[in-house]
């Protein structure tokens, strides 16, 4: 493993783990605007049943016949319970036991809960290129070596950018244009040692992450008063 290759494997990480959820984020924020939700506070409460069914398997409205891919960390980021009992009297959980959290905004999201949140409450995105950057991520954090040879490194770079340039322009050609330069600034740009170490700490931070989220066990949260 050359030195060249770690530096090439952590431009990609910052491409994809600091930059591209910028811009997965502001695709989110982009759509429930266009919906008419005038916060992502209100964006969570709108949807608050659908995104409940892609975590809890029992629900008083009926099981999920389906994979349940929201884990109950990606779920307490964006909700509290507010309420021990079934407000229906019936069993199971019930997506009215919950509210979004106050002032929540897309920033507590990462690439793979965003890419949720777009991929089933979202409208109008490129799902495809959603799709590109969520499977890079996964590529980059569970990467046996930390490290990209020259080939590969442009093959994966060209990708994700091309990716978020599609998912940008969605949102408006002055933001493509900011994208087109962050992403020209990082490229060309010197990283150094000690930010090479910082990128290997965010790329384990997000595989431990990663292993949270495959807990898909549900425990009671304390309830939590509103604001």
């Amino acid at each position: 493993m050359s030195v060249d290759d770690e530096v090439r494997y952590g431009r990609t990480c910052s491409l994809v783990l600091n930059k591209s959820v910028n811009v997965l984020r502001r695709v989110v924020e982009h759509s429930y605007t266009t919906q008419g939700a005038p916060s992502f506070e209100v964006f969570l409460n709108n949807n608050r049943h659908a995104l409940f069914h892609l975590l809890f398997k029992h629900c008083c409205c009926g099981n999920n016949s389906t994979v349940t891919p929201l884990s109950r960390y990606q779920w307490q980021l964006l909700y509290i319970r507010t309420s021990t009992r079934n407000p229906h009297g019936r069993r199971g959980e019930c997506s009215c036991q919950y509210a979004a959290i106050s002032g929540v905004t897309p920033d507590v999201m990462d690439v793979s809960l965003c890419c949720l949140v777009l991929h089933n409450i979202c409208s109008g995105v490129s799902l495809s290129d959603v799709d590109t950057i969520r499977d890079v991520r996964n590529q980059l954090i569970h990467a046996s070596n930390a490290s990209l040879d020259a080939t590969l490194y442009l093959a994966t770079w060209s990708k994700v950018e091309a990716a978020m340039l599609i998912l940008a322009q969605g949102v408006s050609t002055s933001f493509r244009s900011d994208i087109i330069s962050a992403v020209q600034t990082l490229k060309n740009r010197l990283i150094d040692t000690s930010e090479l170490s910082a990128l290997k700490d965010l790329v384990m931070d997000e595989k431990r992450i990663s292993e949270i989220e495959k807990v898909h066990l549900f425990k009671p949260l304390p309830i939590q008063k509103m604001c």
